[in-house]
């Protein structure tokens, strides 16, 4: 979405507000550097009361679901597994 990772796909500052919109979090890109705004939003949804030990919180949830829906899928992996695991590297930290 903001980095180099070929699994997901660069946004524009538009895209990524509009990639936030579809997630439902009321965020809209400020102009400033992509990847450091989105680490912010990122961590605000991780700081949200979580539904119960070792889970994420709810809205994060749903963005990562966003993130890995299948029409955004690559043509060699059209399960997203790949996708997934890269997906799951830094989230390991995490449970």
């Amino acid at each position: 979405m903001i980095g180099d990772n070929n699994r997901f796909p660069y946004s524009q500052s538009s895209y990524i507000t509009q990639f936030f919109e579809e997630c439902d979090p009321d965020f809209a890109h400020d102009g400033s550097t992509h990847w450091a705004w989105t680490v912010d939003r990122l961590n605000e949804l991780l700081q949200e009361p979580r539904p119960k030990a070792n889970t994420l919180p709810e809205r994060l949830v749903h963005v990562l679901g966003v993130l890995m829906l299948k029409q955004d899928a690559a043509d060699d992996d059209p399960d997203r597994s790949i996708a997934l695991a890269e997906l799951n590297k830094p989230l390991g930290c995490e449970g």
